[in-house]
């Protein structure tokens, strides 16, 4: 497994604060599989070595469509040790320790086919906050009961 040196690892996602992605020194973006494993995992069900198997398939197209050769899709820190995967593979690495998410992926997705746009649940949310008052959220939910 290559090692690199990657700069400090931030937070991308709100909705994900424990998926933290680094710059590698030759530019390649990774996110911390480590970190995330250890916050959001099963110790007993999950594991690089078994996300790397069961998603093979993924990890091929997207050494493919990236051009990215396949010993750095998955690399080690040099500093902390920690495993890292390319930053394309992130949401996917998410759905492997919650198959929740990826239902609600698929279903974000067959909405946007079906009406050419889709909003994520925190994006709405923020949008009803900023049009609409306390009063009208009530009577809509209130309305819906």
């Amino acid at each position: 497994m290559k090692i690199k040196q990657c700069a400090h690892a931030i937070k991308r996602y709100e909705e994900f604060p424990e998926l933290l992605f680094a710059k590698a020194e030759d530019g390649m973006q990774y996110f911390d599989a480590t970190h995330f494993l250890v916050h959001k995992g099963d110790p007993l069900r999950h594991n690089i070595r078994h996300f790397e198997t069961q998603f093979n398939l993924w990890m091929q197209a997207t050494c493919a469509a990236y051009e990215i050769p396949a010993d750095e899709v998955i690399v080690k820190d040099r500093d902390s040790g920690h495993i890292l995967i390319d930053e394309s593979l992130a949401l996917l690495f998410v759905t492997y320790t919650d198959p929740a998410f990826g239902v609600y992926l698929l279903e974000r997705m067959s909405e946007m086919f079906l009406n050419g746009f889709v909003l994520s649940d925190s994006a709405i949310i923020v949008q009803a906050r900023l049009r609409l008052t306390k009063e009208t959220l009530t009577n809509i939910i209130h309305h819906n009961e």
